[in-house]
């Protein structure tokens, strides 16, 4: 069930992303968005948690495993700040190029307070299931069976990077490499909590910035 559900993760997850995007067409309520995905994570979330338990439950356990409360801290505010840095960076990829995200993106993101509430919820959801399904439970099953830390981070950042970056090559690359930032404290420290807060750190940051930023540079009309 381990193998399986770990395979699964690792194909499905880019397949789930474009039936996502392939939705975001029909342009359904924000609100609604915001709750599908979050149920989406929920029983993902609770499926990998089920499996991980009558294995041993070593991704459950790297949410509490950590040196010392210092070496977290400063792991933390490094992860958070090298992940938004590589957002930062490819916005201004965007800006030289002339290359706004695609529309089905640019409806993710909240108008209204309300909206910008509920999606900062959703952000911790991401983070959380996200980090525990691949930096957690797809990454120990890969290295337990690889016996190699690079070919594991690399096959899980690639299938991360292909379910967040299929709107075109720019997202690609973004997702991969913040996908690398988020896996080096995992190998490093044993811990997933500087991917869970960096991984929130970054969305949330695209979801309060990311629209005023697109429209400023003009890349997307004000009306957008």
């Amino acid at each position: 069930m381990r193998a399986f559900w770990t395979i699964a993760i690792l194909l499905l997850g880019p397949v789930a992303g474009a039936i996502g995007g392939r939705k975001l067409r029909e342009a359904p309520p924000r609100q609604v968005i915001y709750i599908s995905n979050a149920l989406n994570l929920v029983v993902l979330g609770v499926i990998t948690a089920a499996v991980d338990l009558t294995n041993g439950h070593r991704a459950i356990n790297l949410f509490t495993s950590a040196p010392s409360m210092r070496s977290l801290a400063i792991w933390i505010a490094a992860t958070a700040a090298l992940a938004i840095v590589v957002v930062a960076l490819a916005l201004l990829l965007r800006v030289v190029l002339r290359r706004p995200p695609k529309q089905s993106v640019l409806m993710l993101l909240p108008r209204s307070a309300s909206e910008k509430i509920a999606f900062a919820v959703l952000c911790v959801l991401i983070a959380v299931v996200e980090e525990y399904i691949y930096r957690g439970f797809a990454l120990i099953s890969l290295r337990d069976w690889l016996r190699s830390d690079l070919l594991s981070a690399v096959l899980v950042c690639l299938s991360f990077a292909l379910m967040h970056g299929l709107q075109d090559f720019i997202a690609f690359i973004g997702a991969f490499v913040q996908g690398v930032v988020l896996t080096i404290p995992v190998l490093a420290m044993h811990s997933l909590v500087p991917s869970v807060v960096g991984h929130f750190m970054v969305d949330l940051f695209a979801g309060i910035f990311l629209l005023r930023f697109l429209q400023r540079f003009q890349l997307i009309s004000n009306a957008t």
